[in-house]
């Protein structure tokens, strides 16, 4: 066996949130000593409406998936339903540069957890 065989991870277990029954949670991922939700403000705070987007009335919905890791880092952030590039591009750029959670405790081991959240752009009057 080669020593990079060694070197490899084990697969890690991504859960998703809403589907976490049946397993022991210590700990749900915290963001700030909240929840999703505290991120979502956060999330709001700090988007830049894309001016092409303003300029032609876009507004909508960006559905986005991501994994808080075990580190606490956001990662794997991907746009699942989507309005239009710009809207898309910056949904993923502020879920991306999300400052560490602190990671769950599922089945007594850190896990990575799996969170889908809405981000919300509606242009201000």
């Amino acid at each position: 066996m080669s020593a990079a065989a060694f070197a490899q991870e084990p697969p890690q277990t991504n859960y998703e949130i809403d589907k976490l029954e049946g397993h022991e949670v210590q700990r749900y991922p915290t963001f700030r000593g909240g929840n999703a939700n505290k991120f979502s403000h956060w999330v709001t705070a700090h988007l830049v409406y894309p001016r092409d987007a303003k300029k032609k009335c876009i507004q909508g919905t960006v559905k986005v998936n991501f994994v808080v890791d075990i580190d606490g880092r956001v990662k794997d952030v991907e746009v699942v339903e989507g309005v239009c590039a710009s809207l898309d591009a910056e949904a993923v750029r502020v879920v991306s540069s999300s400052p560490k959670w602190k990671c769950a405790i599922v089945d007594g081991e850190p896990a990575r957890v799996i969170y889908t959240i809405p981000v919300i752009f509606i242009i201000p009057e």
